[in-house]
This record gives structure tokens, sequence and C-alpha cells, in this order.
């Protein structure tokens, strides 16, 4: 069947495709250029970061000798490091014990009277320190040996010359602990009583820098000995 419009050209209806049928099928093709572009683009990129990504291993492997090298180099700075501060912390405690002997001896009394039957040595940290300051002992001064002492003395006077010896040096403090007279035979007279030696305990202090509280720097010695110019009384 043919249609035959018969109204006039002006009124007639265009049926011929407009733009927009045009648009509608270009724009798929333009969607799938597009996604194709993008597409290419991204591959582009992911390809490069592949090679970058290779270089970069390539460039680990590279230096993993070197880093393995400064890793050991690290390890041996910690161990050093750590024998030095032992070193510094032994250097700055290092005591010379006859020394601090010699020290003592020389001030002994030399008036004589006593004589030493034990001696007992030992250093004192800075934590021992502090308690002996709380504790008022050595009249404040800070110890850094300490002497325990037992022996006689020929008479209260003799006993107290030898304390007062160290009392009065500015470089040792004394602490006084117990003096006792020994016992006269039954039946003797004054004068043998009076002549009974004094056995007396004492701990003489050192002065003297402190040392550390984790650093041991000797055991106690013992020992024996005679004040000079003293008398052997027992």
């Amino acid at each position: 069947m043919v249609e035959i419009n018969l109204l006039p050209a002006q009124y007639r209806k265009r049926s011929d495709p407009g733009l927009w049928r045009y648009g509608t099928l270009a724009l798929p093709l333009v969607t799938l250029l597009g996604v194709g572009l993008f597409t290419v683009i991204q591959a582009t990129r992911l390809n490069n970061i592949n090679k970058d990504i290779d270089a970069a291993n390539g460039q680990i492997t590279a230096l993993e000798p070197a880093k393995k090298e400064y890793d050991d180099l690290n390890r041996q700075k910690t161990d050093l490091q750590k024998v030095t501060e032992v070193s510094s912390t032994l250097q700055s405690s290092k005591t010379y014990w006859s020394s601090d002997l010699a020290r003592f001896v020389n001030a002994l009394p030399s008036g004589g009277g006593v004589a030493l039957t034990n001696m007992t040595v030992r250093a004192v940290d800075s934590n021992a320190q502090t308690n002996l300051s709380q504790q008022g002992l050595y009249n404040g001064k800070a110890v850094t040996k300490e002497f325990d002492l037992t022996g006689q003395a020929a008479s209260s006077q003799s006993l107290v010359n030898f304390l007062n010896s160290f009392e009065n040096n500015p470089s040792f403090g004394v602490n006084f602990k117990s003096a006792q007279r020994a016992n006269a035979p039954v039946g003797a007279s004054a004068a043998e009583i009076a002549s009974q030696p004094y056995t007396f305990t004492a701990t003489v202090g050192l002065v003297g820098q402190a040392t550390p509280a984790s650093v041991t720097t000797g055991t106690p010695a013992t020992g024996t000995g005679t004040a000079p110019g003293g008398s052997d009384v027992r």
C-alpha cells in the first residue's frame, strides 16, 4: 500500500532523520573509543609501574650486601658501646685497696697501746652511703670504704687515743661499737685489775668518691695486724 500525503508542502511533516538520531548512533562508538583509550592509558601506566618495580627490586638486590655490612657494623657498634660503658663504669669505680690500707695504717696513732686482732675491709656504694648519712654515722662524712676492726687496748686512754686519731682526721670517720675490759683473776689487786686490757670493736670509714651501687669493686678482705708502736696485749 502506498501512502500519499495530500497536504500542502508547508504543512507536511518532515520525516527525515534528525541530528539526534546521528548522535544516538555515534554515542556508543564514542563510548567504546573512550573505554579503549582509557584501557590503553592504564595498561601503559601499569606497564611503567611494573618496570619501575623491577628496577627497584634490582637495586635492592644490588644493595643487599651493603645493607648486610651496614647491619653488621651497627651490631658491632652497639656491642662496642656496651663494652665502653662497662669499661667507663669500672674505670670510674676503680679502687686501690693497697693504697687505702696504707692510708689507714698512716692514720694510726704513734703512742701505741693498741693491737688489732682482726680487720675486714669492704667497699661502700652510693646507696649504702645514703643509709649511713641518714643514720648519722661518721658525722655525716661520705665514706667509701669501711674497716671493721677488732682489737685490744692496754688502757682506756689508749683506746680513746686510737679512736680520736681517726675521729679528728678529715679523711676518716669512726663508728665505735663496743669495749669490754678483760676479767681479772680472782683476788687480783687494784693495780692488776686496772692493767687488764680492753677488747673493742669499731668501724673506721674512709672518705672518698662514692662507688656506683651497680658495680662491685672488690670482696671483703680480712687480716690481722698490730698498730705501729703498739704492744701485743693478748
